[in-house]
């Protein structure tokens, strides 16, 4: 009797998984077959909200369902993505984007996505650079980038303008992958050449405050001081 009892709940476990199973293919398949037919429309819907809701500038060459990327939450993939911090691209000092990537994964949670809501929980980027730059006036490239756009009040930032959906960009965890990243600080002159052949940083929130974990692989690459070459890898 012990024994059919135990061989039925193995069976109703099994089920159980395979059905859970099968309800996760299927809602994969809907958002894969929603996103390949609307991804221009999710593409640039997405970027404009970004661009609206800060000075940086935003873009994006193509977007596609990925699954099993942050597994068990759903992610897409944006391609060749590109961060500028200014809108005024034909300003020379601003041709270099803050960084540009191959792949740009971000992590929606499911059970906010079925209530219609947009939680960002994770981010992961793959394959390019980042250009941190201090220029002679003090301001710092990335700082003016996120800063708010003057076209938005203060309260709007979380939510899209038909107040129908909120978009909560609650990072928990985001990871790096052979990203070359330089740091140059007009004021003193200096360069600084790094490559993260993996970065991994852990977010924690705690009422006013926010802790940063990371487990890192970082190289340094070289350092310079005007024109001057302090420090430069070499191939061994």
């Amino acid at each position: 009797m012990k024994q059919s009892k135990c061989a039925r709940f193995k069976r109703a476990l099994k089920l159980f998984f395979a059905v859970l199973f099968a309800l996760f293919i299927l809602i994969n398949g809907i958002l894969g077959l929603y996103i390949y037919f609307n991804q221009e429309n999710l593409k640039s819907e997405l970027i404009q909200y970004v661009n609206t809701q800060q000075k940086g500038e935003l873009s994006a060459n193509g977007i596609s369902l990925s699954p099993f990327k942050h597994f068990p939450s759903i992610s897409i993939e944006l391609r060749d993505v590109a961060y500028f911090d200014s809108d005024s691209l034909s300003a020379e000092i601003n041709s270099v984007p803050i960084c540009r990537f191959e792949r740009f994964y971000i992590a929606f949670d499911l059970f906010q996505l079925v209530q219609g809501n947009i939680r960002i929980s994770e981010a992961t980027v793959e394959n390019g650079n980042i250009n941190l730059r201090i220029y002679p006036d003090s301001s710092f490239n990335l700082l003016n980038a996120v800063s708010p756009s003057e076209e938005i009040s203060p309260d709007s930032s979380v939510q899209n303008p038909d107040d129908s959906v909120k978009i909560d960009f609650s990072l928990k965890r985001i990871h790096f992958n052979n990203i070359d990243l330089q740091f140059i600080n007009d004021l003193s002159q200096r360069k600084t050449l790094l490559h993260l052949n993996d970065l991994k940083t852990q977010l924690i929130y705690n009422n006013d405050s926010l802790n940063c974990q990371a487990d890192a692989d970082i190289e340094l690459m070289g350092y310079y001081k005007g024109n001057k070459i302090l420090f430069k890898k070499t191939n061994s």
